[in-house]
């Protein structure tokens, strides 16, 4: 096990990993594994020539003048300090505008040349960063909007704006890597906690809370934008850990396939091994429940040596052949996508053949990441349950049982653990599956390839099934082993014609409700599709709330509260109702819900009562056609507006959650400056409702003297008087872009309130054209 930490970017890791892998065998393995360490060469060898290059540089350096000259000067203050060499930096750094650098330079650059100066020259740092520390932090504040910096000289938290779209506010480059994140406001919190980290390196904790995402006011619990303390320890900066992962790279390609038939046969030999180890759990199984006997599963019906093999395997799937890789190991499959980008003016084709196969990556990742958990917690539930089940009379027994096991390392969350990983494992699989067909299918027989994927699926429903019994049931007897290998499949089963008959008690003269599909996935995830097809368009919004309650008791006809959520979670996570006119949708759009979120909420919120765009390809597959009539353009301008300003003003309220007194001189005008940003955005959106609003309300003027056969439109009327009182906070638009924070809070909640009303006008709206086509 080799310390791979080469640049010492984290002098703790590396023994951690002994340590992790040396509990987890035992039997010295530990020991053995330091002593193979000591032959290791002087990892410090590796900076010889860098070091000599540099120590013979004598002659003062010229002023930096280009950004790429700063950015090398702060990288090469940063080794000079990191290899303690003996530069003549006081007599050269009087010649260097470092003050003007601070607005002069990108903030980025700048918190590398900081950096580089805290490490190079930390005397000289000191007394530069007492002059100008205050300048620092507004430059790093007016650059990542940050309203608020607490800073108790240990510990700097940064309240900063979350902006309602990304704007680039850190150059293109940064916005590249925030964009190929799957969770933006994590991705702009750590970039800003970079930034804090570089440019006040003298402080320990950085911290950061973010404003103006929480749009949803009942949203989780759970912000990505919160943290409560990073230590700097675990912010290493690049130019050490790439250089960690460029002696991976390099060290790993004498272990790379040579061809991609190799690399395929490799994965689908990994796939064999995992089944088989599987398989002979399943067996243990069928064999356990039928005994009164307290059989170990363990070593009996599994093999060890081949279970903590596949683990290991597991934990190091085969890399890609060698092919696919720079010769200079600068990019490889361990790369996010972004940082194989910032090597593509070097590595274009290479960088590009990486991201090509990055889908198959993440799914295998996804699949042997949740494995390799569900490998190392199922040897213990394999130790204890059968004792549990069979070998106690009574929950104190049991108890003690539980505490000696914990002693000797088997948590006893392992079992809840070991059935949820192995869950994921099976909502992971067939994407797995799908790419590796798309990537590497060629290069396996199609038989062969068919019968493993065929054998995989049986095998991880029937296993998930018999293992949840085996952890929460340890004591139950049964000589039906079937009825333990189909209890998901049954359970769905019952749900179904549940459900089934809810929707057929929802459906009358007016309209039907029916179950269209169970296979269609949203966004890569399997979902329940629902229509409800209609005479006129009020039918879908009045279902709604029964809809609910429908799905309620479909789902309780189940009593075991936790196998239901399974199910629902591996089947059905998401439910869509796709309201339709006469066959046809109205604008492409559905409500969708968790259905999780649906069982354990007594009623709809406000924003699960917005439709959502359904993708294009979905609606093509259900075979379902958009109405195309211009005259429904006004009904649906108006719920799109409406959308689009509520959005925008919530946006503006979550800063209310910021302490008033927090804000200083700077923080005011960091807020004001972002909000005259976004007025035009504003203003557009609200003129755009104005202008709806004036489109039907003239309508209806001229349909006056004809009124009695236009019976909607009396109804739209009727909703109209009074509407700009309950979606405006003033009749004076010079007003409205003078309200305070407050006032944006009050405005928020009017336009909450003002859901129902606009509803009312668009599903008239909408009667009105469809009746009188």
């Amino acid at each position: 096990m080799l310390d791979f930490d080469i640049s010492g970017a984290d002098s703790e890791i590396s023994n951690q990993v002994i340590e992790t892998i040396g509990s987890f065998i035992g039997n010295g393995m530990e020991e053995e594994l330091k002593a193979r360490r000591v032959r290791q060469s002087d990892k410090g060898q590796v900076f010889k020539y860098v070091k000599e290059w540099l120590s013979e540089r004598i002659q003062e350096p010229i002023p930096p003048k280009t950004e790429i000259d700063w950015v090398s000067l702060g990288e090469s203050f940063f080794w000079v300090g990191r290899f303690n060499l003996s530069w003549l930096l006081l007599d050269w750094l009087h010649n260097i505008p470092f003050d003007k650098a601070i607005d002069g330079l990108p903030v980025s650059i700048l918190a590398d040349v900081v950096y580089g100066l805290s490490v190079g020259c930390p005397s000289f740092f000191e007394e530069w960063m007492t002059h100008n520390r205050s300048e620092i932090i507004r430059r790093l504040r007016q650059q990542g909007r940050i309203m608020a910096i607490e800073d108790d000289d240990k510990k700097v938290t940064a309240h900063f704006i979350v902006g309602f779209e990304p704007s680039g506010e850190f150059g293109p480059a940064i916005q590249e890597r925030i964009n190929a994140s799957t969770d933006r406001f994590h991705e702009e919190t750590i970039i800003r906690i970079n930034l804090m980290r570089k440019l006040l390196p003298d402080r320990q904790l950085f911290a950061s809370q973010g404003y103006g995402h929480r749009i949803i006011p009942e949203d989780t619990p759970w912000d990505s934008t919160q943290k409560t303390g990073i230590d700097k320890k675990n912010l290493s900066p690049t130019w050490l850990i790439s250089v960690n992962s460029t002696f991976r790279g390099l060290a790993e390609k004498e272990f790379r396939p040579e061809a991609w038939s190799e690399y395929a046969e490799m994965i689908v030999s990994l796939r064999r091994n995992i089944a088989d180890a599987l398989q002979q759990v399943f067996c243990g199984l069928e064999n356990y429940f039928p005994s009164r006997e307290a059989q170990q599963i363990m070593g009996t019906y599994v093999n060890e040596s081949n279970w903590y093999k596949c683990h290991s395997l597991l934990n190091h799937s085969p890399f890609l052949p060698k092919c696919t890789l720079d010769e200079w190991g600068f990019v490889d499959e361990s790369m996010s996508k972004v940082g194989a980008n910032e090597f593509k003016t070097r590595v274009a084709e290479k960088s590009l053949a990486i991201s090509r196969r990055r889908p198959f990556l993440e799914a295998l990742s996804e699949y042997s990441g949740n494995l390799s958990n569900f490998f190392t917690q199922a040897p213990g539930v394999m130790v204890l349950n059968p004792i549990l089940g069979r070998g106690c009379h009574n929950e104190t027994e049991r108890e003690q049982v539980r505490k000696t096991a914990e002693e000797k390392g088997i948590k006893r969350n392992f079992g809840a653990l070991s059935a949820l990983n192995l869950g994921e494992v099976l909502k992971a699989l067939p994407r797995m599956q799908m790419e590796f067909d798309r990537l590497l299918g060629p290069f396996i027989d199609e038989t062969e390839l068919k019968d493993l994927k065929h054998h995989e699926q049986k095998l991880y429903r029937e296993l998930w099934d018999i293992w949840y019994v085996f952890v929460v049931q340890p004591e139950k007897y049964t000589q039906s082993i079937k009825s333990l290998t189909t209890w998901t499949h049954d359970t769905l089963a019952e749900m179904r014609r549940g459900l089934q008959r809810e929707c057929r008690k929802l459906s009358d003269n007016r309209g039907t409700v029916r179950i269209v599909s169970e296979r269609l996935s949203w966004v890569e995830r399997p979902a329940l599709w629902i229509t409800v097809n209609s005479k006129d368009v009020f039918k879908p919004f009045e279902v709604l709330e029964k809809m609910v309650a429908s799905l309620r008791k479909s789902m309780e006809r189940v009593p075991d509260i936790l196998r239901r959520q399974y199910v629902a979670d591996f089947y059905w996570p998401t439910v869509v109702i796709v309201p339709l006119v006469q066959g046809k949708s109205l604008s492409g759009t559905a409500w969708k819900w968790s259905l999780l979120s649906i069982l354990y909420n007594e009623e709809l919120r406000w924003w699960q009562l917005a439709p959502q765009p359904v993708p294009q390809d979905a609606l093509a597959k259900l075979n379902i056609a958009l109405w195309d009539d211009p005259r429904l353009e006004p009904g649906e301008r108006l719920l799109t507006s409406y959308g689009e300003l509520t959005a925008y003003i919530s946006h503006i309220a979550d800063f209310l959650r910021l302490p008033q007194e927090m804000l200083d001189k700077q923080g005011t005008a960091i807020l004001q400056e972002y909000l005259d940003g976004i007025k035009g955005s504003i203003n557009r959106a609200c003129q755009s409702l104005l202008d709806s609003i004036s489109v039907i309300a003239n309508a209806i003027s001229e349909s006056k003297e004809r009124m009695e056969n236009h019976p909607f439109l009396i109804s739209t009327a009727q909703e109209l008087a009074g509407l700009l009182g309950a979606i405006l906070p003033s009749a004076d638009s010079e007003k409205i872009f003078r309200l305070d924070l407050a006032g944006f809070g009050e405005w928020s909640k009017q336009l909450a309130k003002a859901n129902e009303k606009i509803m009312k006008i668009y599903l008239s709206w909408i009667s009105d054209m469809i009746s009188n086509r």
